[in-house]
């Protein structure tokens, strides 16, 4: 369902009869961090990453289009469980998307051009890792990893808006700022275990009851776009 309303988003963009559009790409930075119930013992910490995008925005009429913008984002979250006898776990979950922001977008000004963005995305898991890093007096540090694919579903939706300012650098070329706030509509996490890590009793984690895991985040980024103009009949 969720799938079906992206897709006839994505082809109300391309459905204006003459369309002024530009394309180019953008990156930066996400304070990545999750609204979690049951799955750290503790409270989940946030991290920096970072991500990359493509641009497409088809204009709809003065001041309002529509933005595609493909991304690959890193994202994750760490823990720091109760310190048992000297010993200070760190636990971090992290996981990799494809995603599919589909934006409006309301634009307002001239040369400088400061904007409004809404909207949805659909994200698409190509992996997730989860690691268990102990620090003791007795030791100076111990590393586990393992895939944690069994713990998390294929697609991940979000709700994101923000805002930021293009500039027109030449009559082709526009510098734009932009920061937007992520915040995950569904659970990404599902009942499994990862894969033994250290000996026959070790597991990194283990979800046998109902957990909540939902991503959200803040991107900051830069970005070029050009001029693209064509008709669709």
């Amino acid at each position: 369902m969720r799938i079906g309303i992206f897709i006839g988003g994505v082809l109300f963009v391309f459905s204006t009869a003459t369309a002024q559009v530009r394309v180019g790409f953008s990156g930066g930075i996400l304070l990545s961090g999750a609204e979690q119930i049951r799955f750290y013992n503790s409270k989940a910490y946030s991290t920096t990453t970072y991500f990359w995008s493509g641009i497409i925005d088809c204009s709809i009429t003065e001041g309002l289009s529509v933005m595609l913008t493909p991304s690959y984002a890193e994202k994750g979250t760490y823990a720091l469980p109760v310190e048992v006898q000297g010993y200070v776990p760190k636990l971090s979950f992290r996981q990799t998307y494809v995603e599919f922001p589909l934006l409006l977008k309301y634009s307002f000004g001239s040369t400088i051009r400061p904007h409004l963005v809404v909207g949805t995305t659909v994200g698409v898991n190509l992996s997730s890792r989860v690691a268990a890093e102990v620090h003791g007096p007795a030791l100076t540090r111990i590393e586990l990893e393992a895939d944690a694919a069994s713990l998390v579903r294929d697609f991940e939706y979000s709700l994101e808006f923000g805002g930021g300012v293009s500039y027109e650098i030449d009559e082709y070329i526009m510098l734009t700022i932009e920061g937007r706030y992520s915040h995950g509509l569904s659970n990404i996490v599902r009942k499994g275990s990862v894969a033994k890590l250290y000996n026959d009793d070790f597991h990194a984690l283990q979800l046998e009851n109902e957990a909540v895991y939902k991503s959200k985040g803040f991107k900051i980024s830069l970005g070029l776009t050009f001029p693209l103009e064509f008709d669709v009949h």
